[in-house]
């Protein structure tokens, strides 16, 4: 171990080297963006004090058991990645190795019975990981195609068309909200409130909730975490809303999901399908 005097140089030189010879080390990350990264703490042993005598956390000559070994990982986990999850799973001799597509740091715990969940369960109840093939057919991650601070911005056809988009934008981030939530209230992008409840049945009471400024959406949202069910039915006001009622739904599970959207927009009846968010 060097001195701690030196240690802040050989830092420096070692994110120096990884930008000239490996700038896509940690993509779609930049170096600079994941050494600094709140979740990421490569700096904090640079002030350790050096130890008269170094012993390896985990000696050369160590022999892992050969004992039934499952692996799991997120093609997606920028925290724990394949390529260790990988190198971890080399290192037992009696070793599964699964990767769960488009799923990030965490592969069974909100699984609930899709898929990984009910690989962890059948290892350890026969110590055989069995079929794995659901592993590779995850929905992919839906991003969000841009943000705007206004209706308008985001370009996304009609008025009405965009309406019912901002709407199911809405809902989907409300969703999204829920996964780092703390309690049972929460806020929308740019104001308004929601209240939630349950677990495997979610419940979302929207008051007034923008994921734009200009765009309010009131109302009921179910979600079905098992299935994977989303459906609202909501009110829309604002001034950049053509005013109105809708009834909106698709499947959080399914493949390139298609949101469905019906009901009342200026008075007139509306209906719509388009990407979901």
């Amino acid at each position: 171990m060097s001195p701690v005097a030196e240690r802040p140089a050989q830092y420096k030189a070692a994110r120096d080297e990884l930008r000239t010879d490996a700038p896509y080390s940690f993509a779609p990350f930049t170096i600079h963006e994941w050494v600094t990264a709140p979740v990421e703490y490569f700096d904090t042993c640079l002030k350790w004090p050096m130890p008269s005598n170094y012993v390896p956390p985990i000696p050369d000559s160590a022999a892992f058991p050969d004992v039934p070994t499952l692996v799991l990982n997120g093609d997606l986990d920028s925290l724990t990645s394949p390529e260790g999850g990988m190198a971890t799973a080399g290192a037992f001799p009696n070793s599964t190795y699964v990767e769960v597509a488009n799923v990030t740091h965490v592969t069974a715990i909100a699984d609930f019975d899709r898929c990984a969940s009910l690989i962890v369960r059948r290892f350890m109840r026969k110590l055989d990981a069995g079929d794995t093939t659901c592993a590779s057919e995850y929905n992919e991650i839906r991003l969000v195609e841009r943000f705007g601070k206004k209706a308008e911005s985001l370009e996304w056809g009609s008025p009405k068309q965009t309406t019912a988009r901002v709407t199911a934008a809405t809902v989907g981030d409300v969703i999204a909200r829920w996964w780092s939530m703390g309690g049972f209230t929460g806020v929308g992008l740019r104001g308004g409130t929601f209240e939630t409840a349950g677990n495997a049945h979610v419940t979302f009471e929207l008051d007034g909730v923008r994921w734009v400024d200009d765009v309010a959406v009131s109302g009921s949202v179910t979600w079905n975490r098992t299935t994977g069910a989303i459906g609202a039915a909501v009110k829309i006001t604002g001034k950049g809303a053509i005013a109105g009622t809708l009834a909106l739904s698709w499947n959080d599970w399914q493949r390139t999901a298609l949101a469905t959207a019906g009901g009342t927009l200026g008075g007139d009846p509306f209906g719509a399908t388009f990407p979901a968010p």
